[in-house]
């Protein structure tokens, strides 16, 4: 490129507009970064192009893993809660129970019917002291002059010399106690629902894993033949 000095310019050229050399070479370097920039992009691009099904794959990967430890954090939360609420609902029903059957020897018929057939045992003797607990409500007109009310739960019929004693307490604990020997297998059985529920589905994901990273193995290893 030949330069031209300002003797040789023609006159009145100031108002024309003249590249410089200066605005030249500084044209050429903006050009230049901007054909670096252009071709780093190009690089970036195809570097991504190439990366993003495993890309892709790397991140439905992450969303399958954090959907399934969200799913399995609100089963578990939601087993918890469902036992305790189950094993408070026993409680409870074991508690009214207890409470039923305890309150049933203050029912008058009840004991009524306890009395006679206490009576009957000791037909030949002279049991004419009949002691029952103070909750019991006998019905209005009954004769008490046989009766004597104690703070005790047992019902105890007395002669002259001998008494016979019905021990309610102790009664209910035994039906209590057999009631809930027999439950046992059940209750063993209801207890292992939940954690055989959990370890099923985490041994069949397992195997799940398996087999999809065993046939992985394969398609890498027939690619690399």
């Amino acid at each position: 490129m030949r330069l031209i000095t300002s003797e040789e310019l023609p006159a009145e050229t100031h108002a024309d507009v003249l590249i410089k050399l200066s605005q030249i070479t500084r044209y050429r370097r903006l050009s230049s970064a901007l054909e670096r920039t252009l071709c780093q992009c190009s690089d970036i691009h195809f570097e991504f192009e190439s990366r993003k099904d495993e890309l892709q794959e790397n991140y439905k990967k992450e969303g399958y893993a954090t959907g399934l430890q969200l799913f399995f954090s609100q089963l578990t939360i939601m087993l918890d809660d469902y036992e305790q609420q189950y094993n408070l609902r026993m409680d409870t029903f074991k508690s009214l129970m207890i409470e039923a059957v305890s309150t049933s020897f203050d029912d008058p018929v009840i004991v009524e019917r306890i009395v006679y057939h206490m009576k009957r045992i000791c037909s030949q003797q002279n049991m004419h002291k009949v002691i029952i607990p103070q909750t019991v409500k006998l019905p209005a007109g009954a004769d008490k002059s046989n009766y004597l009310f104690t703070d005790s739960s047992h019902i105890t019929i007395q002669g002259e010399k001998d008494a016979i004693r019905f021990q309610s307490t102790p009664l209910c604990q035994q039906w209590l106690e057999q009631a809930a020997l027999e439950m046992t297998e059940i209750n063993d059985s209801i207890h292992k629902i939940i954690p055989d529920v959990l370890y099923g589905i985490g041994h069949k994901l397992i195997s799940l894993s398996n087999q999809k990273n065993l046939t992985y193995f394969n398609l890498s290893r027939e690619d690399n033949l």
